[in-house]
């Protein structure tokens, strides 16, 4: 199971965050950016084996957005802060936040919302269980430098906050994100499976392809930060063994053509946990297209062509925007920890786990040497977690997991967190039965297991098997409604 340490240094008790209601405030806005590439060859996360980086194809950033609404008789905050990683485990976060406290005692550390971007060629943190070898650097001094530069942006941000700011918002569209679950007529879903088949149904999700921007200037009405929000994550370059921020980097490099290089983009990842940027089907007519378009071939180009769609729709969110420009408006941001329901463990998955890891653990014994970091994954961070959560349910049948969701209201837009590689379903139903205008879901914002629908699970696969899953479809259920209910309460 996977730790929670933060609970404990962050949020002592259940019980929601009693933040300060501000009506027509003066809002102030800091921002920064900073680098996170490591210096040295680290392990990389995200697929199957651990790879080890060899060089960089492009830097990782981290991107801070701090708020702060002040009236006379209160003051209200949140730091947004998207950093280029596949997802904010505990040790990360509690590390930041440990650091942040220490540099700066006014900041509220609750008030940082930590997410993730999900690119697959980012540094490992987490991993204690698989081997490290001579020449990398290891999982505490990863952890310790990301943290480190993490924190000093966000005490850069904060303390360097202008008055008088502004925001502007608006939603346009680009086809982004792409499901990725085929299912087949026997009724059975493939992560990645062959649209071409005889027996091909259909894709079990719905796509959502909204391109949600808010713009932010100062009191001398310069745009100095933005917003993006997109339903995807960044892992067109999922296999790479270089460090490489995915397309985000080449949507920051045109957005900074377009409004500055001293504006600070920060990209977050809406619910897209059963979606890809990879196309699955007419695949060959994108590839001609972006020849044409004159963009480098392979993963690079397929970057940059999401980035220039990405573009488009920014610049034309920005042509409404900019006609509506907000400062006294509500602000509000809470937050809880929910208690969700987790999936519970069969008897006769965990007798198939347990027969991996045995085969796995065999291997091992053969293989001591550093080409067994994918053995030792599926051994013990796979199929070893199965069989331990079974273990655990002997005594606690109906275990929950805790987990932390913030929602932040600045005029009529919500932005609301998940930890979660949270699928698109889920996310639609927080949209459309929130009370606010625009909802920004923001995923990856804590350890990113996968949270599937039922229909997800009845078909099966790899991101809805119980390897992939920690909460149940009833988890995420309840997730939504605790969502929502927060979003009508702070409507009131």
């Amino acid at each position: 199971m996977l730790k929670q340490m933060f609970f404990a240094l962050l949020f002592p008790a259940l019980v929601l965050s009693l933040a300060t209601f501000t009506q027509g405030a003066t809002l102030e806005v800091g921002t920064a950016t900073v680098d996170i590439t490591p210096d040295k060859s680290v392990p990389l996360w995200g697929q199957w084996g651990l790879r080890i980086s060899q060089g960089v194809n492009r830097p990782l950033t981290a991107n801070v957005i701090a708020l702060e609404a002040i009236e006379e008789q209160s003051t209200n905050a949140v730091i947004f802060v998207s950093a280029d990683l596949l997802q904010i485990p505990d040790v990360l976060r509690n590390a930041v936040c440990e650091k942040v406290a220490i540099a700066d005692a006014t900041i509220d550390v609750d008030k940082i919302i930590l997410s993730a971007t999900h690119t697959h060629t980012a540094p490992a943190f987490d991993t204690a269980k698989l081997p490290t070898w001579d020449g990398l650097a290891d999982y505490p001094e990863i952890v310790n430098f990301v943290s480190t530069r993490i924190a000093d942006a966000i005490v850069h941000a904060w303390q360097n906050r202008q008055p008088n700011a502004e925001f502007a918002w608006a939603v346009d569209y680009a086809a982004v994100g792409f499901s990725r679950r085929e299912v087949y007529r026997d009724g059975y879903s493939v992560m990645y499976g062959d649209p071409g088949r005889d027996d091909f149904d259909y894709f079990e999700n719905v796509e959502n392809h909204e391109i949600g921007t808010i713009f932010f200037r100062d009191g001398n009405k310069t745009t100095v930060a933005m917003i993006v929000n997109i339903a995807c994550p960044s892992q067109v370059n999922e296999n790479d063994v270089r460090i490489d921020a995915d397309y985000w980097h080449y949507v920051r490099q045109n957005l900074h053509k377009k409004f500055g290089d001293d504006v600070v983009i920060l990209g977050q990842c809406s619910a897209a946990g059963d979606v890809s940027p990879h196309y699955q089907y007419e695949k060959d007519s994108q590839t001609r297209a972006c020849s044409l378009r004159g963009f480098e071939p392979g993963t690079t180009g397929e970057m940059q062509e999401i980035a220039r769609k990405i573009t488009i729709a920014v610049s034309s969110a920005w042509e409404v925007a900019d006609k509506d420009w907000q400062a006294n408006v509500p602000f509000q941001h809470e937050s809880k920890i929910c208690e969700l329901p987790m999936r519970i463990v069969t008897e006769a998955e965990m007798q198939e786990a347990k027969g991996k890891v045995d085969m796995f653990d065999g291997e091992l014994a053969a293989n001591p040497n550093k080409t067994t970091a994918e053995i030792a994954y599926m051994s013990y961070d796979w199929f070893g977690s199965i069989v331990n959560r079974y273990n655990e349910q002997q005594t606690n049948p109906n275990p929950l997991y805790k987990t932390p969701i913030h929602v932040v209201r600045l005029g009529d837009l919500a932005l609301c967190t998940n930890q979660f590689e949270l699928f698109t379903d889920f996310g639609i139903w927080i949209k459309t039965h929130s009370p606010a205008v625009q909802t920004f879901l923001i995923q990856l914002a804590g350890p990113g297991t996968y949270l599937p629908t039922k229909r997800a699970v009845k078909g099966g696969s790899y991101s809805a098997v119980i390897g992939s899953n920690l909460v149940s479809p009833e988890g995420g259920d309840q997730l939504v409604r605790e969502t929502v209910d927060m979003l009508r309460e702070i409507w009131k």
